[in-house]
């Protein structure tokens, strides 16, 4: 019996899996399980583009711009800014820990990427065969 567990109607499952290991077992027996490091796929920064949209959305007290689709709008915004401007006090307060709690998991996504990048630069040191510069290797806390 396989070790793979694929379940859905209409799919034969038994040839799926059998296909799938068919390719794994003749890829390891090529020494092509998996491809040389210029071959891999280039990744841009999406995880720094990712931070920096969540840090520009990070103060949950700063509401959106208010608008209004309706033809009655322009009263509905100045209501809308009314609003806003009396109870902004009891917004910040409400929203305060989450404001803080926003900024500090921002802090903590920031550190696991630097901690990525040093990995990266250790593995790229690594596969070219030269030892990884003191900056890539840093202590563990």
């Amino acid at each position: 019996m396989s070790r793979f567990a694929v379940e859905g109607e209409g799919l034969d499952s038994e040839a799926l899996v059998t296909d799938i290991e068919r390719r794994v077992g003749k890829a390891v027996a090529l020494g092509q399980a998996e491809p040389p490091a210029e071959q891999r796929p280039t990744v841009t920064d999406l995880f720094g583009e990712l931070l920096r949209s969540l840090a520009a959305n990070a103060d949950t007290t700063q509401g959106f711009p208010p608008q209004s689709h309706r033809s009655f709008g322009s009263a509905l915004v100045a209501a809308k800014k009314g609003f806003r401007f009396a109870f902004q006090p009891l917004i910040n307060e409400a929203l305060s820990r989450q404001k803080i709690f926003n900024h500090r998991l921002l802090d903590a996504l920031a550190a696991l990427r630097a901690e990525q990048q040093a990995l990266e630069a250790r593995l790229a040191a690594l596969e070219k065969g030269t030892p990884p510069s003191k900056r890539a290797t840093r202590p563990r806390r």
